[in-house]
Order: structure tokens, then C-alpha cells, then sequence
């Protein structure tokens, strides 16, 4: 009786081990990708208050391949770097090819930006670029920290 008990409780252990950590995988959570972009937009300090693009923007001045869907807020006179955007890739494959892409993209906007407003490439220097998930997030501020941890956040349980 004692050894199955001990059994018993040593597969319950098991069980309740392995479901906690698999709430806390972020490669499944789903994002409310409008929701957190509008409050990493709320928390970041931006020159310039950041609008929200259209689609066809984001298809004409990204890469959007292996995207499935993003939501891209950005400075609206163009006159400053500033941005903050979730792209959330079609798989998990496609996050690294996202992720240059936006690699890419910070490149292209420094060249841009070298000559027109240079105090710009400070941002772009230290863009916050990271991955959650399925989830790529670009933010390009003067301080982007306020902005991750909403991200962040958005996949805590």
C-alpha cells in the first residue's frame, strides 16, 4: 500500500511539474497584437505621438515575408525614426527571417537618416528588437525598456 502510494504522489508530482511548465511557453501563447502595441505605444516617451499604419503601408515599405500579420505604429511627419511594431510570423520557422527583416529595416532607416536628421540614429543605435513566441517586436525610442516590458508582460500567464 505504501508503494503505491509513494508511486501515486510521485506521478501526480511528475504531472503537476510538466503542466506548469507548459503554461509558461511563450512559442503558443496568442497575443491581442492591437491591444499590446496601443500600450507599449502608451508607455513609450515618443518626440512625436506615433499613428497606426495602414496595411498597405506596411506592405509597401516591409518585407512581409513569412508574416502572418503585424501592427506597426510610426512617427507621421517622417521626420523622426520613431517607431513600435508587433509582427507576429506565420511559424516558428519564420521568426529569424522576420527578425532580419527588421534587422534590414533598422539598417535601411540609418542610412536614411544619416543625412537627413542624424540625431535620429541614436534610436535606431538602440532599438529594442526581441522575440516571444511566434512574436517579433521592433521599437526605435529614445528608451524602448517601458515598451518591452509590456510586451513582456503580454505573455506572462
Amino acid at each position: 500500500m505504501k508503494k503505491l502510494l509513494k508511486g501515486c504522489t510521485l506521478i501526480l508530482t511528475v504531472a503537476l511539474l510538466l503542466a506548469g511548465c507548459a503554461s509558461n511557453d511563450a512559442s503558443n501563447k496568442e497575443i491581442d497584437m492591437e491591444t499590446v502595441a496601443a500600450d507599449m505605444v502608451e508607455a513609450t516617451t515618443f518626440d512625436e505621438a506615433p499613428v497606426k499604419v495602414s496595411e498597405s503601408y506596411a506592405s509597401n515599405h516591409y518585407d512581409l515575408t513569412g508574416v502572418e500579420s503585424c501592427v506597426i505604429y510610426r512617427n507621421a511627419s517622417g521626420g523622426k525614426a520613431e517607431e513600435c511594431s508587433i509582427f507576429k510570423a506565420k511559424d516558428a520557422d519564420s521568426v529569424e527571417t522576420v527578425k532580419s527583416m527588421l534587422e534590414s529595416h533598422l539598417e535601411d532607416q540609418k542610412t536614411a537618416f544619416e543625412n537627413y536628421v542624424p540625431a535620429e540614429i541614436y534610436k535606431l543605435d538602440n532599438a529594442v528588437l526581441t522575440t516571444k513566441g511566434n512574436y517579433v517586436m521592433l521599437v526605435v525610442a529614445s528608451d524602448g525598456s517601458q515598451a518591452e516590458a509590456v510586451f513582456d508582460k503580454a505573455f506572462e500567464s
